[in-house]
C-alpha cells in the first residue's frame, strides 16, 4: 500500500490539473507511511533493502513536488529523516547494507544517493530491533528484535541475535541472505537459524514458518515469533561497548533459553563474545540435544585451521589477518564447512563457514569466542 501510495502521487504529478487526485494520494501516503515507518526509521518488515527502496521513491516524488512548489506533510518529512539515520546504523564499513530479514547489501552508491551527509549513525534502533557496536575501523551489526507482525513476516527471517561483522571495506562474518532462484524449501532455509551467524539446535525446534494447512495457502510463509522474548542491554564506557541479548525461542522445545554478549574494544580490534544456553527452572531441559554454533563467512574471506582446530585464521583480500578462538567444554573442535552466500543478489556464492558441533549440557552450556586483529598477512599472488 505504501508503494502504491507512492506511485499515485507520481503519477498525480504527471498528470494536467490532477490535484484533487495529488492530495488524495499524498493523504494516503501519511497513513500509510504511519502504519509501516517506525517511530525510529526502520519499516514493520525490518528489512533494510526494502527500506532504502521506499526511501529512494519517496525522494523522488519529494523532489518533483518541490519543483511544482508542493510541500510534503512534516510528518513524512521526520519520517524521512528517521529512514535515512536508521539506513545509516545499518551500513557496514564497505557502504552497504548488513543483510537482514530477506534484504540484501545493496548498492553503496545508491545508498550514498538517498541518505543525507549530515546523517550520522545511531547506536540503537529499539522499535526496529537492531544494535550496532562501532569502534576503530569495525562494525558489529547485531538483530536484536522480535518477530515482525502479520504479511509484514512474509519474508522475514527466524534469527534473533543473529550478527556480522565487517573491518574497513571488508566483511568477515555475515549472514547467509535470502535465496531468491530457488524453490520454497530453499527460501525457508535460507530464513531459519542454520542459515545465520548463530546457535541452532540440529532437531526439535519448534517450526517458526507458516507452512502447511489453508491459514499457509492463504496467507503465505509467515514468521510465527511468538515466543522469541528477544531482550538487549547495552553498556559503554572507555574500555569498549559491552552488549547482552537474549531469546527464548528454545525455552519450550529444550528449555533453555539462548543468552548472547558481545564486546568490542575500543580499538576495534578485539571482538569476544559468550553464547550461553541457560537452562530454565519453570522447563525441563533436553540434556544431550545436539547443536550448532555457525559463523557464516564472507566468499571473498578465507579460513585456515590452526592449534589444531582450537583456532582459525580468517584473510581477507586486502591481506588483513583475524584469528578466530573458540573455548567451551560443551563442543567439539572447530571445522571449516561449506556454506552459501546469497547477500549480494539472491543467488547462491559458495563460501566458508566456522562451525562447533555440541551437546546441551546439564545444567548451563557455555560457551567463549575471540576474535581479534592480527594484522596484515604475507598473501603470495598466483601468476
Amino acid at each position: 500500500r505504501l508503494q502504491c501510495a507512492l506511485g499515485l502521487a507520481l503519477a498525480a504529478c504527471a498528470l494536467p490539473q490532477q490535484g484533487q487526485i495529488l492530495r488524495r494520494a499524498i493523504d494516503l501516503l501519511s497513513r500509510e507511511m504511519r502504519r509501516q515507518i517506525l517511530p525510529d526509521g526502520g519499516h514493520a518488515s525490518r528489512n533494510p533493502a526494502l527500506l532504502a527502496d521506499l526511501l529512494a521513491d519517496l525522494l523522488a516524488l519529494e523532489g518533483v513536488l518541490q519543483a511544482r512548489q508542493v510541500a510534503l506533510p512534516a510528518a513524512i518529512i521526520s519520517a524521512r529523516q528517521n529512514m535515512q539515520t536508521l539506513l545509516t546504523m545499518l551500513r557496514h564499513k564497505d557502504g552497504r547494507l548488513g543483510v537482514f530479514h530477506g534484504g540484501l547489501e545493496s548498492d553503496a552508491a545508491a545508498l550514498d544517493a538517498v541518505i543525507d551527509d549530515a546523517a550520522k549513525p545511531i547506536s540503537f534502533a529499539q522499535k526496529s530491533g537492531y544494535q550496532r557496536l562501532d569502534a576503530g575501523e569495525s562494525c558489529v551489526l547485531v538483530d536484536v528484535g522480535d518477530a515482525p507482525r502479520g504479511a509484514y513476516s512474509i519474508a522475514a527471517h527466524a534469527a534473533p541475535l543473529a550478527f556480522e561483522m565487517s573491518h574497513g571495506g571488508d566483511r568477515l562474518i555475515v549472514n547467509c541472505g535470502p535465496n531468491l532462484v530457488h524453490g520454497a524449501d530453499w527460501r525457508l532455509a535460507a530464513r531459519g537459524l542454520a542459515a545465520h551467524s548463530t546457535l541452532a539446535f540440529d532437531a526439535g525446534v519448534t517450526d517458526p514458518f507458516l507452512r502447511h494447512g489453508l491459514a499457509a495457502k492463504r496467507l503465505g510463509p509467515r514468521v510465527k515469533g511468538e515466543a522469541w522474548q528477544v531482550t538487549g542491554r547495552r553498556v559503554e564506557d572507555k574500555s569498549g561497548i559491552w552488549l547482552e541479548t537474549s531469546h527464548g525461542i528454545f525455552l519450550e522445545t529444550h528449555g533453555v533459553r539462548h543468552n548472547r554478549r558481545f564486546f568490542i574494544d575500543a580499538a576495534g580490534e578485539d571482538i569476544r563474545g559468550e553464547d550461553l544456553l541457560l537452562a530454565d527452572m519453570n522447563h525441563h531441559p533436553l540434556e544431550g540435544a545436539a547443536f550448532h554454533l555457525r559463523f557464516h563467512l564472507h566468499p571473498h574471506v578465507k579460513a585456515s585451521l590452526q592449534s589444531g582446530g582450537n583456532a582459525v585464521l580468517l584473510l581477507t583480500p586486502g591481506g588483513h589477518g583475524w584469528q578466530f578462538r573458540l573455548a567451551s567444554e560443551a563442543t567439539a573442535a572447530l571445522k571449516i564447512e561449506e556454506s552459501v552466500y546469497m547477500g549480494q543478489s539472491g543467488i547462491p556464492q559458495r563460501c566458508q563457514q566456522m562451525a562447533a558441533q555440541g551437546r546441551l549440557a546439564h545444567g548451563d552450556t557455555l560457551m567463549r569466542w575471540a576474535l581479534r586483529y592480527a594484522g596484515r598477512q604475507n598473501v603470495r599472488r598466483r601468476r
